[in-house]
C-alpha cells in the first residue's frame, strides 16, 4: 500500500483510541507527577475556600504550587488504570481507595520519622489509624482515583503521552532539574526550621542561608498546617 503523507502516524504505545497499550514511559511518569501535584494543590485550595472562606496554600515545597502526595497518587492511579482498564468500577474504586490510603499513611509516617512533624491529623475522624488515615479519606481517595482514571486520564494521555513533540525532552529535563533543586532547598529549609524551634543555632553557611531566606514567619505561612512534635512538647 502506498503511504499517505497527510496521515499522522500514531505512536507505537498508543492505540487507535489513544489509550496506553504498553507500560508507561519515564516521560509519562514525570508529566503525571507534575500535573497531579498542581491539581492536588488546586483541589486543596478550593476545599479550604469553600470550608473556611479563604484560599490556603497546601504546597509541599518552598517554591511552586506542588502538593507532591497528589503527584505520587496520580502516578499510582495511572498505573492502576492501565492494569485495571477492563475491570469493573467497584474493583477500580477499591484499588484506588486502598492504594491512596497506603500512600497517605506512608507519607505521614516518613515525614514524622524524618522531620519529626505532621501536616495532617485525622484523629477526630471516624475509623482513623493513628490519625494518619481515616475511612473518610479512604473513600475520598477512591472517588478521586476513579475520577482520574475515567475522565482525566484519557485527556492527559492524548495531550501529553500520545502526542510527543519537539523539545519535550529538553523541557522535562528543565522541570526535573528545577524540582530536584526545589526539593533539596525545601529539605534544608524544613530541617533548619525544626532546628530553630529546638533552639539550635546555625552551624554552617547553608543553615545561615536558610535562616536568612526562610525564617520562621515565611515557613509558617508556607507550611501553615505543619506541626513539629518538639514544639508541641515545649508548650
Amino acid at each position: 500500500l502506498e503511504e499517505r503523507p497527510d496521515v499522522k502516524a500514531i505512536p507505537k504505545h498508543c492505540g487507535k483510541s489513544g489509550r496506553i497499550t504498553r507500560p508507561i514511559q519515564l516521560s509519562s511518569i514525570i508529566w503525571l507527577f507534575f500535573i497531579g501535584s498542581v491539581i492536588g494543590y488546586i483541589l486543596e485550595g478550593i476545599s479550604d475556600f469553600i470550608d473556611k472562606g479563604k484560599w490556603l496554600h497546601h504546597a509541599a515545597t518552598v517554591w511552586g504550587p506542588f502538593c507532591i502526595i497528589y503527584g505520587v497518587g496520580a502516578i499510582g492511579a495511572y498505573i492502576l488504570g492501565s492494569l485495571l482498564d477492563q475491570k469493573s468500577f467497584i474493583t477500580q474504586f477499591v484499588c484506588c481507595a486502598v492504594s491512596g490510603t497506603v500512600i497517605e499513611y506512608l507519607g505521614s509516617f516518613l515525614q514524622e520519622k524524618i522531620l519529626g512533624s505532621r501536616s495532617w491529623d485525622y484523629s477526630s475522624q471516624f475509623l482513623n489509624i493513628n490519625g494518619r488515615v481515616s475511612l473518610q479519606m479512604t473513600l475520598l481517595w477512591g472517588v478521586l482515583g476513579t475520577t482520574f482514571i475515567k475522565w482525566l486520564l484519557p485527556l492527559i494521555q492524548n495531550s501529553f503521552i500520545c502526542s510527543r513533540w519537539k523539545g519535550e525532552r529538553a523541557l522535562l529535563a528543565v522541570l526535573v532539574s528545577l524540582m530536584i533543586v526545589d526539593l533539596l532547598v525545601t529539605s534544608c529549609a524544613l530541617l533548619r526550621w525544626k532546628g530553630r524551634i529546638e533552639g539550635r543555632p546555625a552551624g554552617n553557611v547553608i543553615e545561615r542561608a536558610m535562616d536568612e531566606w526562610f525564617d520562621n514567619q515565611k515557613m509558617s505561612q508556607r507550611f501553615f498546617n505543619m506541626h513539629f512534635e518538639s514544639a508541641e512538647k515545649a508548650l
